[in-house]
């Protein structure tokens, strides 16, 4: 088992909030910590935060794999859990509690998502960004929290009021910081520009999937978004939803078997689809079954999911070849670089904790030479379409990075992918960098220049 002393702790961001490399997300897969608490319909957690009285006590095995982690050294918990009306959040409570942990010593992340059927308890107004962390302060029990993210992007509310929203609970003392999720490079670096020019406080840091499968929106848009206006990054599903687990693998492989063999034939789509239902209880969600792939066909599907189980199978003897375990080596290769500040998993047991933080150990055993096996298995690595806004460093990250011994390693992959964008022929002069223009109404419109400096204010032209 991994010692305190040699956890991996990042600045998250362009901030000096340190969390640890790995980050445990219990609420995104079937762990304990998802079903523990057994919530009737009259105490289902309310947009107001009545959490009600559970009908079970906590378990045993949630409380452990939160200890464990906790002890050794894993100061990060993210609490959001999939269509569970803040059940996670009530566990992490509880166990908190219990066990008396100094809130100084850990950080504790929520999400602001859809809360309940009502069209006041979805989406990013100002009214339900402010009772959604409401409500998960009082499920916590904690006075505030460390980040809040803004669950996709709402396009139905103006942006300035998302800012001013998420400005409002940080000035209130609820948090620290707020970040993104699952927002495009355009809208995040819209809400950064937005935050400048009304002098409010800007998204910290971005939550994206990230895995042999999923690699675009990290390595193509973070690291342009670290350099430009110190955005940092945190990564979940690192195991593909289960597909690179290995207690996962035999029942997902089972299903895969039978959906492949049978959806040749149309008349057999109904049971098929019928079949999957019953595995979706017992097991976590697929690759391909998840939102991320949802614009596939069924035929698209079949293929895509055929080429990663192929995939996995020259993956596996890699593994072996560096002396770790498939999960371990998907988990070190996503922590590969400093452009990823932590990496969330979601362990079931504590056998699986244990064995996904070994992880770490694993990362300087990934040479040159084994990445370049990887990538050569993998052949999916992102290309750029488009020019690069710029490879400047703030002088502030600059300063802050000196510190703790990244800005060479930053600096460098900054400059490689000014280089790439040379040979490409996408170049842009420094003269010539992007600049966003954001309409404030009354024939008024202000041009942001972000590519120079974190600090840089706008310009009226």
């Amino acid at each position: 088992m991994l010692d305190r002393q040699k956890m991996h702790y990042r600045n998250l961001g362009n901030s000096g909030l340190k969390v640890s490399r790995l980050g445990l997300a219990p609420g995104l897969s079937t762990s304990p910590l998802r079903n523990t608490a057994t919530v009737n319909s009259s105490s289902v957690p309310n947009v107001n935060g009545s959490a009600g009285s559970l009908t079970s006590n906590l378990d045993d095995s949630a409380e452990q794999i939160l200890t464990v982690a906790y002890e050794a050294g894993i100061n990060y918990f993210d609490t959001f859990d999939i269509g569970q009306l803040g059940r996670t959040e009530i566990v992490l409570g509880k166990v908190i509690k219990k066990r008396k942990w100094r809130r100084s010593s850990y950080a504790v992340s929520i999400r602001v998502h859809r809360s309940g059927i009502a069209e006041t308890e979805k989406g990013l107004s100002r009214k339900h960004v402010i009772e959604s962390v409401q409500g998960s302060l009082e499920r916590l029990g904690l006075h505030y929290v460390d980040i809040v993210f803004a669950h996709g992007r709402d396009p139905t509310t103006p942006i300035e009021e998302i800012v001013r929203a998420f400005s409002w609970v940080i000035e209130k003392g609820w948090a620290f910081y707020w970040g993104t999720c699952q927002w495009s490079q355009a809208e995040i670096m819209e809400a950064f520009s937005v935050a400048r020019f009304l002098h409010l406080i800007p998204p910290l840091v971005d939550q994206s999937e990230y895995n042999f499968f999923q690699r675009q929106p990290v390595e193509l848009v973070i690291p342009e978004l670290l350099c430009s206006i110190g955005c940092g990054s945190v990564t979940w599903s690192a195991l593909a939803n289960g597909l690179l687990s290995n207690d996962a693998l035999d029942s997902i492989n089972s299903f895969n078997d039978f959906y492949q063999s049978n959806a040749e034939s149309l008349a057999m789509l109904q049971q098929v689809n019928e079949v999957k239902t019953a595995y979706q209880s017992t097991r976590p969600l697929s690759l391909i079954e998840m939102p991320s792939y949802t614009y596939l066909s069924e035929r698209e599907r079949i293929t895509e999911l055929t080429v990663c189980r192929q995939k996995v199978k020259y993956l596996r003897p890699i593994a072996q070849q560096v002396g770790c375990s498939l999960p371990q080596l998907a988990i070190a290769w996503c922590l590969r670089t400093d452009f990823v500040q932590s990496c969330l998993i979601s362990p079931s047991s504590v056998e699986q904790l244990r064995e996904q933080m070994l992880a770490l150990s694993v990362i300087d055993k990934l040479t040159p030479e084994v990445l370049a096996v990887i990538e050569k298995v993998l052949s999916n690595q992102p290309i750029l379409s488009g020019p690069i806004n710029s490879g400047v460093i703030p002088n502030n990250m600059q300063r802050r990075n000196s510190r703790s011994g990244n800005s060479t390693k930053i600096a460098k992959e900054a400059q490689n992918n000014r280089r790439r964008s040379v040979a490409s022929g996408h170049r842009k002069s420094i003269s010539s960098s992007p600049r966003l223009s954001i309409s404030h109404g009354a024939g008024i419109r202000e041009s942001v220049d972000y590519s120079s400096s974190y600090d840089r204010r706008p310009s009226h032209v």
